[in-house]
C-alpha cells in the first residue's frame, strides 16, 4: 500500500486511516461530524499528496493540452486554473482534472491517484511539438486547507498575502522556512 510523506505524522495524531484506491490515507481523527464543522466554521488541513501532480512543458505543452482536454486552455490565465476533462479519440473521458497555467509554457496537472500512470501515458502517447509530460508525483506532497479562516492561517505560516489569490489560483512562493503555527481547530 502506497503512503504520503506524511503517513507517519497521521499515525502521531491518532488519524483513523483506511485505503483508498491504494493509499493509506486519513480518514478522520476525531469525528466526521466534529472535523465537518470544523471546516465549515473554521479551518480544515487535507493530506491530498495521493494525487498526481504532472508538469506538461515546453512550446508543445499548450497545442498538446488543447487537443486532449474539452477546455481552452488558452483562455487560462497564468497563475490560474481551470477544472477540466481529459478525452479520448473517441470523445469519451479519461479523467477529471486541474490544469494549472504556471507560465505560457509550463503547466501543472493535478490528476486522480487511480489513474495517474495512465493518464500520464495518454498525455506522453499525444505530445505535439516540443512539449515535456513529466510525472512530478513521487516525493511530493499536497496539502488543501479549507474553510473561512484558511487565509489567516495560510499568511499566519507562510507570512506572506494570499488573501488576492482568488479561487482556482496559484502564486510561487520564494523558498522560505514554514513556521509552524499552533492554532488548532478551536483557537
Amino acid at each position: 500500500m502506497n503512503r504520503t510523506a506524511l503517513y507517519a505524522e497521521h499515525l502521531k495524531r491518532g488519524a483513523k486511516m483506511t485505503d483508498f484506491h491504494g493509499w493509506e490515507m486519513p480518514l478522520y481523527y476525531t469525528s466526521i461530524l466534529e472535523e465537518h464543522a470544523c471546516v465549515r466554521s473554521r479551518v480544515g488541513l487535507f493530506d491530498i499528496s495521493h494525487m498526481g501532480q504532472v508538469l506538461g512543458s515546453g512550446p508543445g505543452a499548450l497545442p498538446t493540452l488543447n487537443a486532449l482536454v474539452v477546455s481552452d486552455l488558452e483562455q487560462v490565465g497564468e497563475g490560474r486554473a481551470c477544472y477540466t476533462l481529459l478525452m479520448n479519440g473517441q470523445g469519451r473521458i479519461v479523467d477529471d482534472l486541474i490544469v494549472y497555467r504556471l507560465t505560457p509554457q509550463d503547466y501543472l496537472i493535478i490528476v486522480n491517484c487511480a489513474n495517474r500512470t495512465k493518464d500520464v501515458e495518454w498525455l506522453r502517447a499525444h505530445q505535439q511539438g516540443q512539449a515535456t509530460i513529466r510525472d512530478l508525483s513521487v516525493g511530493r506532497s499536497i496539502l488543501a486547507i479549507q474553510g473561512p479562516k484558511s487565509a489567516d492561517l495560510l499568511e499566519d505560516v507562510l507570512e506572506t498575502n494570499v488573501r488576492s489569490l482568488g479561487r482556482f489560483s496559484v502564486m510561487a512562493l520564494p523558498p522560505l522556512q514554514v513556521r509552524r503555527s499552533r492554532r488548532r481547530c478551536g483557537a
